[in-house]
């Protein structure tokens, strides 16, 4: 039997970024029903667009809270749905719960204690987030090759730009036109220079990861707090220690009262957490490990504080 784990195509977290504007993807593959006025849907709406059923949807979310809450999540509460939606909106209120007529055929269900909607780039993100829904796995191949496309279509109008101003600079030169040349010959160099310009900024931003795999270098997938620590100190200078750099994690609220990351850093790739058993003790301890990115984003961090010795 397939291993359905292997085939889900999970997007990392750079390409989620980058690809949770195109939201348009989302009514190619299915269409999507938002609720009118509010632009956004109920996490049962979220359930049937995906095919699964509502408690996969609300895994999803608390595992990525933080994630998609910055994707314009809200909890409306009934004054503030009031509010939001004016006094022209019927509603009917019960013991329990309120229904806001919001159309002829349309009826948003409000529990008295209030309901978090999503609007199209949560819904995205979340598609880009699920496992086990043939629907998500559609949306995250075509958001692929959105991206795949939109990445060639960027190198073609590249070398046609390119093409056609040095064809401008052939006609003026076959034609003895000094004026249009030069005008030609300017743009040709303007161009030239944006690239160059792009480049530089590429490797400028490039420039602390490239410095910290010239660094580090380890080559191990992940290490503990004390070995990273140790290679702080052994190869950039940084004396910080085990105990103070697990003092200096929970200062930055990236791990709690327990050494355990928060699970935001949990899904932003920078820990993963084993469970080893210590000699003497007939149980297992969860034991953070931090990976290779997690050494990258950390160092940013670190360096920060910290001057070389």
């Amino acid at each position: 039997m397939e291993n359905k784990a292997t085939n889900e195509n999970l997007l990392d977290a750079e390409t989620r970024e980058k690809l949770a504007g195109r939201v348009e993807v989302l009514d190619k593959v299915k269409k999507l029903f938002l609720l009118p006025q509010l632009e956004m849907i109920t996490v049962a709406q979220i359930a049937d667009y995906y095919g699964v059923d509502k408690e996969a949807i609300q895994k999803c979310y608390q595992r990525n809270k933080d994630e998609i809450d910055l994707d314009g999540v809200e909890k409306f509460y009934l004054s503030t749905l009031v509010q939001r939606l004016g006094q022209n909106v019927q509603s009917v209120k019960t013991k329990y719960h309120t229904d806001f007529m919001l159309s002829d055929t349309v009826t948003l269900r409000v529990p008295n204690g209030g309901i978090r909607l999503f609007p199209k780039r949560a819904i995205l993100r979340i598609g880009m987030l699920l496992r086990d829904s043939e629907v998500a796995r559609e949306v995250r191949t075509q958001l692929l090759n959105v991206f795949e496309k939109t990445d060639d279509s960027q190198k073609i109008e590249a070398i046609e730009t390119e093409q056609e101003i040095m064809g401008q600079m052939g006609i003026a030169f076959a034609n003895g036109d000094l004026t249009a040349f030069c005008e030609a010959a300017m743009q040709y160099n303007a161009f030239k220079q944006r690239h160059i310009d792009r480049l530089e900024a590429k490797i400028s931003a490039d420039k602390p990861k490239v410095e910290f795999a010239e660094t580090f270098g380890s080559g191990k997938e992940t290490v503990s707090v004390g070995t990273y620590a140790k290679m702080l100190y052994d190869k950039k200078g940084i004396d910080i220690g085990r105990n103070r750099l697990f003092s200096w994690l929970r200062r930055n609220g990236i791990v709690d009262s327990k050494n355990i990351p928060y699970q935001k850093y949990m899904n932003a790739g920078w820990f993963r957490v084993v469970s080893i058993q210590k000699p003497g003790i007939n149980q297992n301890i969860p034991t953070a490990r931090i990976t290779a990115k997690g050494q990258e984003k950390l160092f940013e961090l670190i360096s920060e504080d910290y001057k070389e010795a």
